[in-house]
């Protein structure tokens, strides 16, 4: 989608690329392999191993997006937010309900209504690109540190993972895929070249 809607955003004045992802990025120690996403191979599934696993793919891809953005000398911007712990989600609805009842006194008081949860996406959607960190992790008008797993080198696997499972949808899908509108260029990080 990145790939359709960029030339979009770079004719823009000020365009920015806001992934919404979660602080429990932190509970995902690896990759899942491109077989383990696809469904070809089997994994130790659990809800909140996809979901971690799913936020952390987020934080990974906002940082080599904007490392590319910057690469392709594009005036657009990449950010991830975490909105924090948000009332009305339904994120539990998998939750026995006798255990969300006795919880929910301290959910209510432990958590934070939309406004304050959207704050994030508003502050980057918002502010000028000048103060803001390219690539960065913002909770609310707070520029946070990634953890270790957010690295080069997950960065790029993610990447070429993204480029794999694309390539296999537009397979599937018998050329009814949107035509690219442009190939990001082939540049390794510098400081580390990751095999395929």
């Amino acid at each position: 989608m990145v790939r359709q809607l960029l030339p979009l955003l770079e004719r823009a004045a000020d365009g920015r690329i806001i992934i919404v992802t979660s602080g429990y990025y932190k509970q995902a120690t690896e990759l899942l392999t491109r077989k383990e996403v696809m469904g070809e191979s089997m994994w130790d599934y659990t809800a909140q191993k996809a979901y971690s696993n799913s936020k952390m793919a987020n934080c990974l891809f906002t940082k080599e997006l904007s490392w590319r953005l910057q690469q392709r000398d594009s005036p657009v911007q990449a950010y991830a937010i975490r909105p924090g712990f948000v009332r009305g989600t339904e994120l539990g609805r998998q939750t026995n309900w006798l255990l969300r009842t006795i919880a929910s006194p301290l959910i209510w008081a432990v958590s934070c209504d939309l406004d304050q949860g959207i704050s994030g996406i508003v502050h980057c959607a918002t502010e000028s690109q000048d103060v803001l960190a390219p690539g960065g992790l913002y909770y609310g008008k707070t520029l946070e540190t990634y953890v270790d797993t957010v690295n080069k080198e997950n960065q790029e696997k993610l990447w070429r993972q993204c480029e794999r499972v694309e390539s296999l949808v537009a397979k599937r899908s018998h050329g009814k895929m949107p035509e690219r509108q442009f190939d990001w260029p082939s540049i390794e990080h510098p400081e580390k070249d990751v095999p395929v």
